[in-house]
């Protein structure tokens, strides 16, 4: 994996890799860490996917090296999708406590982005958004921390941010003058909804490159 890794690094590629468990995650990190020594630093902005179970000594290595962090929300049994795991099902105990760990993540100083991962989740948004801004609770054994989300720090992971992490942040992911132009009119003012409403709001049109291409 540090061969790999290295050789893709120093040919300039941007490197995104699946991990759910915290060996996988190390090992990636690893490699991350050792093509740095080996290339230098760049803004190269790989990444992580899932990241679903991490060891604590891990948390800040994300932040230190520049690794983002690519997590789906509805992945996670608070989401509301996926119903909770049976003891020594999926996750060991020791895991669950901080399984599926976007605050903590966040708060690290770790760039995180949020995406659907279809099909394995549903495609439309607003469900993850829900699952991001109010998780359910869980019992105990699951910890007491939610990780639950601000709503505009679930929004800015889903289109600024991930914009960002494709280097496209000067073409899309904002509404700003001479960017792209794609907007999502949703049928409710998200601010003025419950947070464990928010998944009602669907779309009534889309716009892009300032073409409307959906209306319903």
């Amino acid at each position: 994996m540090n061969e790999l890794v290295t050789r893709a690094d120093a040919m300039g590629l941007q490197v995104s890799v699946h991990c759910v468990g915290c060996g996988a995650v190390r090992q990636v990190l690893d490699a991350y860490e050792a093509a740095q020594k080996a290339n230098g630093q760049r803004d190269s902005r790989h990444r992580i996917e899932h990241v679903e179970s991490l060891h604590p000594d891990d948390l800040p290595r994300f932040a230190d090296l520049g690794v983002v962090a690519s997590m789906q929300p509805l992945h996670s049994p608070r989401g509301g999708f996926f119903p909770p795991y049976a003891p020594g099902e999926i996750l060991h105990d020791h895991q669950r406590p901080r399984a599926f760990g976007w605050r903590n993540l966040r708060d690290s100083g770790a760039h995180l982005i949020f995406s659907t991962d279809w099909p394995v989740v549903p495609v439309p948004v607003m469900p993850t958004i829900q699952g991001a801004v109010a998780p359910l609770d869980l019992p105990e054994d699951w910890g007491d921390d939610n990780q639950a989300q601000t709503l505009d720090e679930a929004l800015a992971s889903y289109t600024r941010d991930a914009a960002w992490v494709e280097f496209n942040e000067e073409k899309k992911g904002r509404l700003a003058q001479g960017m792209l132009g794609d907007v999502v009119i949703l049928s409710r003012n998200l601010d003025e909804m419950a947070p464990d409403t928010l998944a009602q709001a669907s779309p009534i049109a889309t716009i892009c490159g300032g073409h409307i291409t959906y209306q319903s």
